[in-house]
């Protein structure tokens, strides 16, 4: 073969080997653009970072979530795009992925406004221009960690209920017996049996309020300024207050409290309201009741005072006996409270619990 045999071999050789390279780079090219486009438009945040924090790559879905450009969250470290409780863990799961290569656990990304988002995060080591980058895939789990509250807080919901009515079926019987023993000392001292009467009003009184709670949205977090107001609307029907120039003002604070202490405060007023009423203004004399609520310092303070005739001996609040009172002591007690009372110029209850 002559010399220009050769090279012209070696041109066409050259050619092949040239094409087969420019096939190779528009391969690569494609590749690249499928894996950008992949990159760019998953659903799921895709973030590349090195094993320092400092942020290599980030894809649309994750930077649009976050309320950011591209350009701005580039020059941002990873730990600023996490909350605080997590951003103390990058070190230590950075570690974890050196050792074992991957990693899945949730976390809490940070949004430019300030707000939490929670989230899950697959992250693996891989390959990057001849050294080891992070790759986590982060997946907005908001709306599986709403539905979680919303389980759990229905499970709480159901735990407070059971807890109540084991309570109130404990309050129902002690209430019972303490009747039965009024009944039997009024029977040996052949005296009045109103007392009944008044036993009756109270578990009707009970009724309503339970009704009203239980038809609550929440029960673990009881609005207790429309329970009592529903409550004072009931008494004032129920004594014909409308009749009387008694007058019932209050001033709740608007709170929430769980179904215990709902429970308990709404019967607490309705005995405090109604010894006022049946006691405090005799003769027909004119009168104002007035209800506070108010909660400060990690205490609740519950008080009822009226301007009546007032109240010298506690033994004489219900004259057919004293069940009105021990019914008080006894919600103060299951309140866990202290209860204080001044009987000169009028009467006024103050009851203080946590």
């Amino acid at each position: 073969m002559s010399e220009l045999e050769r090279l012209k071999a070696k041109v066409t050789e050259l050619e092949k080997h040239r094409q087969a390279h420019e096939k190779l780079l528009a391969s690569a090219r494609e590749s690249e653009r499928r894996y950008q486009m992949y990159f760019d438009n998953a659903n799921d945040g895709i973030i590349l970072h090195d094993l320092e924090g400092r942020i290599i790559d980030i894809n649309r879905s994750m930077y649009m979530r976050l309320g950011y450009t591209k350009k701005q969250i580039m020059s941002l470290p990873l730990e600023r795009l996490v909350t605080a409780e997590f951003s103390a863990k990058i070190k230590e799961r950075t570690e974890q992925l050196t050792t074992e290569g991957v990693a899945l656990f949730q976390s809490a990304d940070l949004r430019k406004d300030g707000t939490p988002m929670p989230v899950e995060v697959s992250a693996r080591l891989v390959d990057y221009r001849g050294g080891k980058i992070i790759q986590s895939v982060v997946r907005d789990i908001s709306e599986r960690k709403l539905a979680e509250d919303l389980i759990w807080s229905s499970k709480e919901e159901k735990r407070l209920l059971l807890e109540e009515l084991q309570d109130r079926s404990r309050f129902q019987a002690w209430l019972c017996d303490r009747v039965k023993d009024l009944i039997g000392e009024a029977r040996e001292k052949h005296a009045d049996l109103t007392i009944l009467e008044s036993h009756v009003e109270r578990v009707k009184a009970m009724a309503f309020i339970e009704d009203r709670v239980f038809c609550s949205l929440s029960l673990s977090k009881v609005e207790i300024m429309p329970l009592l107001r529903a409550l004072i609307s009931y008494l004032i029907d129920l004594h014909r207050l409308g009749t009387r120039p008694v007058f019932v003002e209050s001033e709740i604070e608007d709170l929430k409290v769980d179904l215990n202490r709902a429970l308990r405060v709404s019967y607490l007023c309705y005995e405090l309201i109604t010894n006022a009423v049946r006691h405090a203004f005799p003769d027909g004399r004119e009168g104002k009741i007035t209800l506070t609520l108010s909660y400060e310092g990690g205490f609740f303070s519950l008080t009822v005072s009226d301007n009546g005739i007032g109240m010298p001996d506690l033994g004489n609040i219900l004259p057919n006996g004293k069940l009105g009172g021990l019914v008080i002591e006894e919600l103060v007690r299951r309140l866990e409270g202290r209860s204080s009372i001044i009987g000169k110029g009028g009467t006024s209850w103050k009851i203080r619990f946590s």
